[in-house]
């Protein structure tokens, strides 16, 4: 199954939705050892803004991962029919 497929099918089922949320988390470990080996890693950095980022989204009213520059959607990430990412 490509990304697209997982993600078009994220929804269908709890284990389809376990599959895209594992999928997320293998990227952020690998984003992670990429900045590690650049030197650029800083995991004290990376706590505080997680909780910045958290306070916020909590803060704010319905749906705040819809206005985050990192939410996907069809729209922004380039999702269609047999696409190889999204």
């Amino acid at each position: 199954m490509n990304d697209s497929e997982r993600y078009a099918n994220a929804f269908d089922t709890l284990p389809a939705l376990a599959d895209v949320v594992c999928r997320l988390i293998q990227e952020v470990e690998v984003l992670k050892v990429m900045l590690k080996s650049r030197g650029v890693w800083n995991v004290d950095e990376y706590r505080r803004t997680m909780e910045e980022v958290v306070i916020q989204d909590h803060s704010a009213h319905h749906f705040p991962h819809r206005r985050r520059p990192y939410s996907c959607s069809a729209a922004n990430c380039g999702v269609s029919v047999g696409a190889e990412r999204w």
